[in-house]
């Protein structure tokens, strides 16, 4: 239910085939089930899911939330067969355009919104 903890996947006793299990699985869905477990992978999909929604709400009427989806949508595509997850390389990857192209819309928006007003 909880998982074996963050990054502890290099603990896991190896396999009978010998195949070492010091690095991580290269799948984040295998990896926040096995390191979060189930309540660790609801809350990351959860999270996934609103943060896709809203870049993709935003991406009808706005350039910056579609180079937000685009980002997104590579970080969660490289996401299935590529790095661990919970590198900090990685996840400033996502993190980073992502909130750059969230913010820079919303404040383009915004002052649309104002001007229409004036």
């Amino acid at each position: 239910v909880t998982g074996v903890g963050l990054n502890a996947f290099r603990k896991l006793p190896l396999p009978e085939g010998g195949i070492p299990s010091n690095a991580h699985p290269h799948n984040f869905i295998i990896q926040l089930f096995l390191e979060t477990g189930a309540l660790g992978l609801i809350a990351g999909l959860v999270l996934w899911g609103l943060v896709f929604r809203q870049f993709w709400v935003g991406a009808k009427a706005d350039l910056y939330a579609l180079a937000g989806l685009s980002s997104f949508v590579a970080f969660t595509v490289a996401s299935l067969f590529s790095a661990s997850i919970f590198s900090a390389t990685w996840l400033s990857f996502a993190i980073v355009p992502a909130l750059i192209a969230y913010r820079t819309g919303w404040r383009i928006s915004r002052s649309l919104n104002r001007k229409k007003k004036a």
